[in-house]
């Protein structure tokens, strides 16, 4: 019990480190412009948050005001503005427009997701693997530069870790507490108003589950479950139906139907090249093996995330091609099979190799598993330097008026 204890307490520093790893990475070169990642996508949440800002001050020319207010209105509104009005609160907090606001705000979700991705892991593994999971989540070199990013992704990431694990406590009970039903179910419906996009997720976990446990019926006449599905879906299915009602349809956003029969394998093979290229082979390998691997309580779980991102993927076949932070809700669903593959694999060799050679060798194996992720992403970071456009453009303004 004491060595348990103590292994646990162990982990939880371990974690604590990586943790302040993750961080310090993300910070690094904190104040450059928001160019280094889909600079367009970064530079509308710019304008929202200065548009909004502007409208609240009193003691700017009134050509300024307006041309910002005239950027605002030119700017598609499609979820929340979350991110732009806590950017435009702090702007307000501050007295000025400070544009590395928004990139500390997505750093520190992305961060606080990682506590909900241990947790969950916890559940599915043991503690190595738990690491190992939160590893690949906070050090993976694409993750760390989109999660630094002026889009509400980051954000959206962290609340659909913790509802997962809320939902999976939800799922382990028979007959849940309303307390647990109830912050469930506001937490699925924040992740959906936030973004459509969690709804694949949140549901496939949580209908395969009930599928794959044979609850259905059971869950079905419980007023629990009806109280979930209502709180999950009533607030972002009022915004979003107002959005399309206001919008006229979905746009180029929605773009299922487009896919012919011809089309499918073509696009299925660009997929898999994108997904490869920023996540890794062996991870998306390692991490679907992972589903096998599982508990035959958890499996259901895991099995509903997969089916979730793949539907995902086909409602949003151009995108998941062309944009690579499409793929980001894929890093914690693999960082979860990883933790379960690498977390028996660690134990294994622990319990076969005992000697302070085959130890330290792990350690070296571990150290180099955490120093080449590092010192990729510092390099992605450090690549360029876009402050130096900054007299360009102000130059250009003046002239421009």
């Amino acid at each position: 019990m004491l060595r348990r204890i103590s292994s646990l307490s162990i982990s939880n520093l371990l974690f604590v480190a990586l943790l302040l790893l993750g961080m310090g990475i993300r910070l690094y070169d904190l104040t450059d412009l928001p160019l280094d990642f889909h600079g367009s996508r970064q530079l509308r949440s710019a304008l929202i948050a200065r548009g909004t800002y502007y409208t609240h001050l009193d003691d700017i020319p009134e050509w300024q005001q307006e041309m910002a207010e005239r950027q605002l209105n030119d700017q598609e509104i499609l979820e929340p503005p979350v991110l732009e009005w806590v950017m435009s609160s702090a702007y307000r907090i501050a007295g000025s427009e400070i544009l590395w606001i928004g990139r500390l705000f997505s750093i520190i979700c992305w961060t606080i997701g990682a506590v909900a991705l241990y947790l969950l892991a916890s559940r599915f593994a043991n503690p190595y693997g738990a690491l190992v999971g939160a590893a690949y989540y906070l050090l993976l070199p694409f993750g760390v530069i989109a999660s630094r990013s002026l889009q509400p992704d980051p954000m959206m990431i962290a609340i659909v870790l913790w509802t997962l694990l809320l939902l999976y406590q939800w799922l382990l009970q028979d007959n849940p507490h309303w307390k647990l039903t109830v912050s469930t179910g506001l937490l699925m419906g924040l992740a959906v108003l936030i973004k459509l996009t969690p709804g694949f997720f949140l549901f496939g976990a949580l209908g395969a589950n009930l599928l794959w446990q044979g609850k259905v019926r059971e869950r079905l006449r419980s007023p629990h479950f009806w109280g979930l599905i209502i709180l999950a879906i009533l607030p972002g299915g009022l915004y979003y139906i107002g959005r399309f009602l206001v919008a006229g349809g979905g746009g180029e956003t929605w773009r299922i139907f487009s896919l012919s029969l011809t089309e499918i394998p073509r696009f299925l093979l660009d997929w898999q090249a994108m997904t490869t290229r920023i996540l890794g082979y062996s991870a998306l390998v390692l991490g679907f093996f992972g589903v096998v691997m599982a508990d035959k309580r958890d499996r259901g779980f895991l099995i509903g995330l997969w089916v979730g991102y793949i539907a995902y993927g086909f409602s949003f076949s151009y995108f998941m091609y062309t944009h690579d932070y499409y793929s980001l809700p894929l890093i914690p669903i693999l960082a979860l099979g990883l933790s379960i593959v690498s977390g028996g694999i660690i134990q294994r060799f622990l319990s076969n190799n005992r000697t302070a050679l085959s130890r330290a060798g792990l350690a070296l194996v571990v150290f180099v598993a955490l120093f080449i992720p590092l010192r990729t992403a510092r390099g992605m970071l450090a690549g360029r330097d876009y402050r130096p456009e900054i007299p360009y453009w102000e130059q250009l303004g003046e002239i421009v008026g």
